[in-house]
C-alpha cells in the first residue's frame, strides 16, 4: 500500500506556482495557500 512520493516541483506545476512558493506554503508562510497545497497533495 505505498503511494508514489509527490515532490515540491510536482505540486508547484500541479497549482501554477514556483517551487519556493510551495515550500514556504507548507512551512506555514500562509494559510491560504497551504490550504491550496494541501487540498492539491490530496488529489495526487
Amino acid at each position: 500500500m505505498s503511494k508514489e512520493k509527490v515532490t515540491i516541483q510536482q505540486i508547484a506545476d500541479s497549482l501554477g506556482l514556483s517551487r519556493n512558493t510551495v515550500s514556504k506554503a507548507l512551512n506555514g508562510m500562509s494559510q491560504f495557500l497551504r490550504r491550496l497545497t494541501i487540498k492539491e497533495l490530496s488529489a495526487l
